[in-house]
């Protein structure tokens, strides 16, 4: 016996990324996608409206929402990070501080220009 959820059937033929006034979209078979908290999902840039619209096509039969990353973290960047952004931003800034690409190296000059050179902004 598995725990695994059951995943929702592939309902639709085609997603395609739709550009919208301040943005971008993805729509299923012409139907805006809205977040789990209903929300619109209005993306910053074309590119990105275009990755999600890719995994929503690569979908096969059934909807494996686990494996679609970047609609994940769409959703959560619309329905969690208003109600919770000064929480998310401390917790990056804690993460930053021991990010080891953040810190070049002091010890060794090779070591720390090899860093700028494959790091560096």
């Amino acid at each position: 016996m598995t725990d695994e959820t059951p995943k929702p059937k592939r309902f639709y033929e085609t997603a395609k990324a739709v550009q919208m006034p301040g943005g971008w979209t993805v729509e299923l078979d012409g139907r805006s996608i809205k977040t789990p908290a209903r929300a619109a999902l209005s993306l910053p840039t074309e590119k990105l409206a275009k990755a999600i619209a890719a995994e929503w096509n690569a979908q096969d039969e059934h909807i494996d929402l686990a494996a679609m990353h970047l609609t994940r973290l769409a959703n959560v960047a619309i329905d969690r990070v208003p109600e919770t952004r000064y929480e998310m931003a401390d917790e990056l800034a804690r993460y930053c501080e021991t990010d080891l690409v953040c810190h070049i190296a002091e010890d060794s000059e090779e070591l720390a220009e090899l860093e700028e050179a494959h790091w560096a902004p």
